[in-house]
C-alpha cells in the first residue's frame, strides 16, 4: 500500500502523534509544510512502489533528511512508533524525502561495488565508513554476488561497518 500526503499533513500527523504518546514537540509552524503532494511512485521489479529520484532535494526538505539522513530514521521511528501504538501492533514505515533513500542506495551500491573491485585487485580487505544497519544491508546486498570477496559487519553501534575482504 502507497500513502500520499503533503509534507505539511505529514508534520500535522507526526506532532499530533507525538502529542498522544506523550513526547513532548512543539506545534508546526502554520503553513510551514511545501503542501506538495509527494513525489511520485514508480513500480520495481518486487512490486513495492519506489519514489523517482529528484536532482537535488530543496533546502528546507534537506533539514527533514539530515546528514547521512540521520533526521529522516528518527523521524521514521517516530512515526512508526506512534502508528505502532495507534494499531496496537508491529507496524512497518518507510518515510522518504525527495527521492532520498532511492539516491542514497545508488550511491553506496556504486562505493561498495568500487571498494569490492579495488579489494579484488589489491587482495587486502577494505572497511568502508561506519553505517546504520538498513545501508549495511545495502552494501551486503549489493555484494552478494560480486565473485571473489565477502562481506562482514563489525564493531559496535554506533561505528559499526561494514568490511570487504578477499574471498
Amino acid at each position: 500500500m502507497s500513502i500520499r500526503i503533503s509534507l505539511r499533513d505529514y508534520c500535522m500527523v507526526v506532532f499530533a502523534a507525538a502529542a498522544t504518546c506523550g513526547v513532548g514537540c512543539g506545534q508546526p509552524e502554520p503553513g510551514g509544510g511545501s503542501g506538495a503532494p509527494a513525489a511520485p511512485s514508480s513500480g520495481s521489479s518486487d512490486g513495492v512502489p519506489r519514489p523517482k529520484p529528484q536532482a537535488a532535494a530543496r533546502p528546507e526538505l534537506a533539514l527533514l533528511i539530515g546528514r547521512h539522513g540521520a533526521t529522516l530514521e528518527a523521524l521514521q521511528e517516530v512515526t512508526r512508533a506512534a502508528v505502532q501504538r495507534q494499531v496496537g501492533g508491529r507496524a512497518f514505515v518507510n518515510l522518504d524525502v525527495e527521492g532520498y533513500r532511492a539516491r542514497r542506495r545508488e550511491i553506496l551500491e556504486r562505493r561498495a561495488r568500487s571498494a569490492a573491485a579495488k579489494v579484488r585487485r589489491s587482495g587486502k580487505a577494505q572497511a568502508l565508513e561506519p553505517m546504520p544497519a538498513f545501508e549495511r544491508k545495502v552494501v551486503h546486498d549489493a555484494l552478494t554476488r560480486f565473485n571473489g570477496v565477502e562481506t562482514t559487519s563489525e564493531g559496535e553501534e554506533p561505528n559499526r561497518r561494514v568490511v570487504i575482504s578477499p574471498a
